[in-house]
């Protein structure tokens, strides 16, 4: 299971704090998430453009 917990512009813009996503042979790297969640539709999609910057933690590590 990946916990996602979201912060500040992503959290209101997006409506939620936190949820969990399972992980999956689909869904096992930051970007295959990234590509999940843009899948959704807007506001994920404006929110998660390469415009926008959003740091990655992953266990509470940087990511890139």
């Amino acid at each position: 299971m990946i916990n996602i917990k979201y912060f500040a512009r992503l959290s209101e813009a997006l409506n939620v704090k936190s949820e969990e996503v399972e992980f999956s042979e689909q869904i096992n790297t930051v970007e295959s998430l990234i590509q999940s969640l843009v899948g959704r539709g807007e506001p994920w999609i404006s929110e998660f453009s390469t415009e926008n910057k959003i740091l990655v933690a992953v266990n509470q590590e940087l990511s890139n």
